[in-house]
């Protein structure tokens, strides 16, 4: 393969890898915004297994991310979409509806998720 290609296959694989991350990111929060409501009740006891279903999908997507393209730009590009789709679906629209309310297990929704996109996306790849 001549010299001059192998740049151009890179940045190939950079915007592949950047476009994949920026669709899964926007999947996740809109998916996310309406599983995370799931919970069930065991006697008195309330347990968000949508909540935390998500979470972990969205910590181990970010990491196979950085696993498999060795770098956490793509990580971390992923998370912030996450981000930004969760706070606009958390967003009342025009005629009222709203897809993540101001519960306790939404609010812990946002902060955990927060916390996870930046824990999963600062830690350098395996080696």
């Amino acid at each position: 393969m001549p010299e001059s290609a192998r740049p151009a296959r890179s940045v190939l694989k950079v915007l592949i890898g950047l476009f994949v991350a920026v669709g899964l990111g926007a999947f996740l929060g809109i998916a996310g915004a309406f599983v995370q409501a799931e919970r069930g009740f065991v006697g008195t006891v309330t347990i968000p297994w949508g909540t935390a279903l998500v979470l972990a999908t969205l910590l181990l997507t970010m990491r196979a991310m950085v696993a498999l393209t060795s770098r956490r730009v793509e990580a971390a590009v992923l998370g912030a979409v996450w981000v930004l789709v969760s706070l606009v679906m958390s967003a009342k629209t025009p005629h009222g509806d709203i897809a993540i309310s101001a519960a306790s297990w939404s609010v812990a929704y946002l902060f955990g998720g927060v916390v996870l996109v930046g824990l999963a996306a600062s830690l350098p790849p395996r080696s």
